[in-house]
């Protein structure tokens, strides 16, 4: 690479000697190790703010404003620190309606969307961190957000995730929701994302596999995909032979 980039051809042209299995690219969407002390100071002040009281504020509403930024920075860090494949954008006002987050391909993650999944090129992300899960009522006004705004995939990311398990309560709503439109390219994906995925990028798994997950979850109509992947039984003696 020179100092004015590769060409479309250049660029082609690696893609093309990538091996077949693509194990080089697992590693993408992961936690950038110079961004890791960044991440692990905002996710510990998170989880600080969840489980203490009295955080400096005057009375209760300014503790909550204060882990509701400490939950928006950790969201903003999440997509700044796995890669740089996304931008940022912070409580966006459209009309009536505000956005906390809006996230969207950086020109990097542009360039890499067909690999990436263009589902994820425009992400809606709404914070709800006031002391208690994320229910029913919360996520009928984010599909209907998402639904006025023409945008596919929001993201509620919360301490303790959305209420209920399975087809029960919010969680529940999420699954019906994402069923009302029969065309895929019309369906609207709500992921529910907390502490523990937080936890889940600290240690090493990367962003895409966990958003990926979340969305065959809503797909297959269960709380979590990765319950039901398992090895194949050759697949360690396979790995050796390499």
């Amino acid at each position: 690479m020179n100092e004015k980039g590769l060409t479309i051809e250049e660029l082609l042209n690696v893609v093309n000697q990538l091996p077949k299995d693509m194990e080089c690219l697992k590693p993408i969407g992961r936690l950038c190790t110079d961004k890791k002390e960044s991440y692990q100071k905002a996710y510990e002040h998170f989880i600080h703010t969840n489980n203490n009281t009295c955080l400096n504020g005057e009375n209760l509403n300014d503790d909550n404003v204060i882990k509701g930024q400490a939950l928006e920075s950790l969201v903003s860090l999440l997509f700044e620190s796995t890669g740089g494949f996304f931008e940022v954008y912070r409580n966006i006002r459209n009309g009536s309606n505000e956005v906390d987050l809006f996230v969207g391909f950086s020109q990097k993650g542009k360039i890499f969307s067909s690999i990436l999944d263009n589902k994820f090129s425009n992400i809606v992300c709404e914070c709800k961190n006031y002391g208690r899960n994320v229910d029913v009522t919360y996520v009928g006004k984010f599909y209907s957000l998402l639904n006025s705004t023409n945008n596919k995939l929001g993201i509620m990311f919360s301490y303790g995730g959305m209420t209920g398990k399975s087809w029960g309560a919010a969680k529940g709503l999420t699954k019906k929701l994402f069923l009302l439109r029969e065309k895929e390219d019309d369906k609207i994906y709500i992921l529910d994302f907390d502490k523990t995925d937080f936890k889940k990028i600290l240690d090493g798994e990367s962003l895409f596999d966990i958003l990926e997950n979340k969305c065959k979850s809503l797909k297959m109509g269960v709380d979590d995909i990765t319950k039901y992947i398992v090895k194949h039984p050759n697949e360690d003696e396979a790995v050796s032979k390499k």
